[in-house]
């Protein structure tokens, strides 16, 4: 699908048609809805020029249902018929379309959405590299890496999963902000996150999570196909989490250097039997120690 365009048949019925878009949120692409109910242009929606498509569609889906509940007629063109070219431009041919094909389509969006972010997930934990720690700190590393490769996440030793659930965090939160955290399946260990940040601070970034799982509707749920619909229902869900996100950021900037975290996973080893005993001396312990940056 290249275009849509919605021209709505509002008759007299402006002001009620208007209220149809009580909590849309149109942004630049689709254009201005106050014009949309002013004057006979349709509302275009130009999907080459859309980043996101399935919000795009969501956003859209909205409207039509509202229009249906007030009983406003409403005409949908639909632009996917490649028919020539011009140059280097293609043509495209309208045909009459239905609120049917916008829900076909953001279905169609949502699978090939979750099937790239299952194939990133997968690609960043088999990319998964590390800082460099200092030379006496390598062995710890090279076990570490060693066992999350082998045994999977489930398999590890509690020090070691909390290692890797504040990595994740901090991986996918650097990577696109808490909505990208919350919509990967890194979401699904959010509250796993919470308590090994209760366990091993900063109180600071454990407050910010906090709130961030309170600003999903109906809260946090482990549940990723629920918690993806509760993110596409916050209206403002844009600002709410990059705002969370720069306060995480001015968070671990203030943060003095933590080691609790590669101590615990040491400690662990040399109870496991996996190291014989635990380093010494005053070379600084940093890398895997402060927040996997």
């Amino acid at each position: 699908m290249q275009s849509v365009d919605l021209t709505i048949v509002a008759g007299s019925q402006v002001v009620n048609a208007f209220k149809a878009v009580k909590q849309f949120d149109p942004s630049a692409m689709l254009g201005s809805t106050l014009e949309l109910f002013r004057s006979s242009r349709p509302l275009h929606i130009d999907l080459a020029n859309c980043q996101d498509h399935v919000t795009c569609f969501s956003s859209l889906l909205r409207l039509l249902n509202e229009l249906d509940e007030l009983q406003i007629p409403y005409q949908i063109a639909i632009s996917d018929q490649f028919q020539k070219m011009d140059g280097e431009t293609p043509v495209w041919t309208p045909r009459p379309g239905s609120k049917t094909d916008i829900v076909a389509s953001l279905e169609d969006e949502r699978k090939r959405r979750l099937d790239r972010n299952t194939t990133a997930d997968a690609e960043l934990r088999k990319s998964y590299q590390p800082p460099e720690p200092p030379a006496r700190l390598t062995r710890l590393k090279e076990i570490f890496h060693e066992r999350w490769q082998r045994l999977g996440f489930d398999a590890l030793l509690p020090e070691e999963r909390d290692h890797v659930l504040l990595w994740e965090l901090h991986a996918e939160v650097s990577n696109g902000t808490f909505d990208q955290y919350l919509y990967n399946t890194s979401g699904d260990h959010a509250l796993e996150a919470v308590e090994t940040l209760r366990r091993t601070g900063p109180k600071t970034v454990l407050d910010i999570l906090l709130r961030v799982l309170d600003a999903l509707p109906d809260g946090w749920c482990a549940d990723r196909c629920e918690r993806i619909r509760r993110l596409a229902s916050m209206s403002d869900r844009v600002e709410v989490l990059r705002s969370l996100t720069d306060q995480y950021y001015d968070a671990l900037e203030t943060q003095p250097e933590d080691t609790r975290l590669i101590d615990n996973i040491e400690s662990a080893y040399v109870r496991a039997g996996l190291i014989s005993e635990p380093s010494v001396g005053p070379e600084p312990r940093s890398g895997l120690g402060k927040w996997m940056r």
